[in-house]
């Protein structure tokens, strides 16, 4: 029987093993250079140097890599049996592993022959007089045969090992990209490595990954178990925006300490794995708060082409990353950032840690504020609670008043999921029930002349300012802590007002003891308390709104107002009413009467003081302010505007000492023309939007009724030019001012400096006006 020779072409076989584990010059490179920082690293533990006296130089050019160190060196037993053998590693010794080395898998010379057509080391041990300086050429390489070049040389050189590679034709490498792919790798390691003359290591992570200590909301550290492994974990928050951070140190797995730390920070990216600072891989992991950062410990084992880290590895690191984010969950359930951390909310919710909620924030009515979920208790107090998933106005507005409290539940997740939870189970409140009911409604005999006085005027409101004639008002009792309600039974609108309610108790002590600012009280109530609930039934874009938008802006109007001295008779008036003797037509034509018969004057400089001019607009009887639009956002929409028909002034313009919140913080008004207020005064009396936009000399304000076809512009031309920022515009909260014999508009901030008046100045400007419908 005859046989055959296993015949194998070395060189082949070389480059088709090396190239599938470093198939490219850079991470050719990579292993040199980490082969170099283990040498250095043993010679630190083995002579008890400082890091500082650690030391690489590279020189990187298109045609060759060279990388030497001033490490442990090798002598010649291992330079044969260990670099020049693949498979044999003399990094498996006691002082390799006190040393806390990279490498272990005894790759040695095989790394540099998958790019390389000639490899020279020069090396020298501390514990030898000569240097050794092997030479190996890739196509005279064989597995039969010596085929490594070895010279022995006498000299005064210093330990350490000189890695000369010669890259082949099919390699290439650029200098920049060199530099710049392994600077991920040894931008961290603490020994000197000069790069083509150039530092690239000694980089702190801390200092690239964590803001300045000052930017940086604390913890106390704790020492945190999860299963066999127990880390101390110091949790940190930036103050600017919320993201946590942990610090995870002091690392023990089953009684054996594992050297290093992690240093996470949330939504940072990747995490990248570092063993004994020299980069390894980025490590996949799963979290909801998405840690990213530096993994920097012992235990990390590449694969061995060093383009992963082990499976083994990553479940270690894994259950790290989950105790900080129990950790830093905790911290933060007891902080402010609690409320602005989505994904500590997406934590609650995957975990069902419901419990940790206590600190975020659900809006609530009728504040319209938001209060922390663990404070809800305290703050709702006596009052009837509800919560509600919509977005219904009238749903909002129904369930929402003085002596009713009304949790609205976020649209969003995952807030929304832990508000639904902690209500329901926390809270125990119950969402809004189907709709409100009215236990009673009072009989006209059964109210007071107060409220009386509230029924006739709110009519005679909903029908001048409103176009809506057909109303009926009521004083009842509501349920669920409810105190208006407001519905559409065929063509009549009915509103029904709770006497308990705060407000409705102000205009009463209004009417008691302040008369002569009752109305212009009133008109606040409808337009505040009001007006959201039966805004959509004021007519618009139809026919009839059409109709009645057009005869109010032709016909003359008689002022309705109620005079100090009216009201005995007045009083007189609402008896009889009260008594049946007179129906309530009558009581709102004779009211009517004895209103016109009375006028105020008040003579002003061209500039006034809101404050003095119209004194009850900012400082008012009602216990919340009754206004309530202190805890609002202002509404950039179709609002009515806020009447003072009892006032009549003489100022072209109005300043406020003070924001107020009534006036959308707006703090100079522009009384508008003479002509305009004479001609199309009753286009303000319903709601409107208002625009501004302003470039170079010109002013234009766009008001916009409810009813979109009629539009009112009004062109201001100053005669000198905008200060400051000369173009701008947009919408803004409306805040028109109606008077008895005037209307104003508010100036934006910017413009406020181009209509200020000093003292011995004059504002001359040209108007124009035009309404389109």
């Amino acid at each position: 029987m005859e046989k055959i020779k296993f015949q194998v072409q070395t060189s082949r076989i070389l480059e088709i093993l090396s190239s599938e584990i470093y198939d490219s010059p850079y991470a050719m490179l990579r292993e040199n250079v980490q082969n170099a920082y283990d040498a250095v690293l043993m010679r630190i533990t083995k002579e008890h140097l400082t890091k500082n006296e650690g030391l690489i130089e590279i020189t990187i050019t298109e045609r060759e890599v060279i990388v030497a160190d001033n490490g442990i060196g090798m002598n010649e037993s291992e330079l044969r049996n260990n670099y020049w053998v693949t498979g044999s590693s003399g990094k498996k010794t006691e002082l390799a592993l006190a040393s806390g080395v990279i490498g272990t898998f005894g790759i040695g010379a095989m790394a540099n022959f998958g790019v390389c057509s000639r490899l020279v080391v020069e090396t020298r041990s501390r514990e030898s007089t000569e240097t050794l300086i092997s030479t190996a050429i890739r196509e005279e390489l064989s597995i039969s045969e010596d085929c490594i070049k070895l010279v022995r040389q006498q000299d005064d050189r210093q330990p350490g090992t000189k890695i000369i590679a010669t890259l082949d034709e099919k390699s290439k490498i650029t200098v920049q990209e060199a530099i710049r792919y392994l600077e991920q790798y040894i931008k961290y390691i603490p020994i000197k490595i000069i790069v083509n003359g150039s530092i690239l290591s000694r980089n702190r992570y801390h200092d690239e990954l964590l803001p300045k200590r000052d930017e940086l909301s604390l913890c106390t550290p704790r020492v945190i178990t999860l299963g066999d492994l127990k880390a101390n974990v110091e949790v940190m928050f930036d103050k600017r925006t919320s993201r946590a951070s942990a610090i995870i140190t002091q690392i023990n797995n089953q009684g054996e300490k594992i050297e290093g730390e992690l240093v996470l920070v949330q939504n940072y990216g990747a995490l990248m794995g570092l063993k004994n600072h020299f980069g390894l891989a980025p490590i996949p992991m799963d979290g909801v708060y998405r840690f990213g950062g530096i993994a920097n410990i012992s235990t990390l084992t590449p694969t061995a082409g060093r383009e992963a880290i082990s499976r083994e590895s990553i479940n270690q690191v894994q259950k790290l990353i989950q105790i900080a984010e129990w950790e830093a969950s905790q911290q933060i359930s007891t902080t402010e950032y609690a409320d602005k951390n989505t994904q500590f909310m997406q934590y609650i919710v995957s975990n069902g840690l419901y419990d940790l909620a206590t600190r975020i924030t659900i809006e609530i009515r009728p504040e319209e504020t938001s209060i922390e979920l663990g404070k809800v208790e305290e703050h709702r107090g006596n009052r009837i609670a509800h919560c509600y998933s919509g977005t219904d106005p009238s749903m909002i507005s129904t369930f929402s008043s003085e002596g009713s409290y009304l949790l609205l539940v976020s649209q969003s997740n995952p807030r929304r999921q832990i508000q639904e939870q902690y209500i329901k189970n926390k809270l125990k409140i119950e969402g809004v029930p189907d709709k409100p009911r009215r236990n009673k409604i009072y009989k006209k005999s059964e109210l007071s002349i107060e409220e009386l006085a509230i029924m006739v005027r709110i009519t005679s409101i909903m029908d001048e300012f409103y176009l809506l004639s057909n109303v009926g008002i009521f004083f009842a009792e509501i349920s669920h802590g409810v105190n208006y309600m407001v519905e559409k039974n065929g063509n009549e609108i009915d509103i029904y007002l709770n006497r308990k309610a705060a407000s409705v108790q102000t205009l009463i002590k209004c009417y008691r003891t302040a008369h002569d600012v009752f109305d212009g009280f009133v008109n606040d109530f409808v337009r505040v308390h009001l007006y959201q609930r039966f805004s959509e039934y004021v007519p618009s874009s139809t026919k009839e709104g059409a109709d009645a938008l057009s005869k109010i802006l032709k016909k003359n109007r008689e002022l309705y107002r109620i005079d100090i001295n009216d009201v005995g008779a007045i009083d007189k008036l609402l008896s009889d009413f009260a008594s049946g003797k007179i129906e309530f037509p009558e009581v709102l034509k004779q009211s009517r009467t004895i209103a016109k018969q009375h006028s105020q004057i008040v003579t002003k400089t061209q500039v006034g003081r809101i404050e003095n001019e119209i004194p009850n607009l900012t400082d008012t009887f009602e216990p919340e302010k009754i206004i309530q639009e202190s805890e609002k956002e202002p509404i950039l929409g179709e609002v009515p505007s806020i009447l003072r028909l009892d006032v009549e002034l003489q100022s072209k313009m109005l300043t406020t000492e003070k924001r107020y919140p009534i006036l959308n913080n707006f703090e100079m008004f522009l009384g508008l023309s003479d002509r305009l207020y004479r001609e199309d005064y009753d286009f303000f009396l319903v709601p409107h939007s208002t625009k501004v936009i302003w470039a170079a000399h010109r002013v234009i304000y766009i008001f916009t009724h409810t009813n979109l076809s009629v539009t009112l512009y009004y062109d201001i031309e100053l005669l000198d030019r905008i200060v400051g920022e000369s173009t701008g515009g947009g919408a803004f909260p409306t805040t028109t001012i109606v008077t008895k014999n005037r209307i104003y508009v508010p100036i934006p901030e910017a413009l406020v400096p181009s209509f200020r008046i000093g003292e011995g100045d004059k504002k001359e400007f040209f108007v124009r006006y035009d309404l389109i419908g």
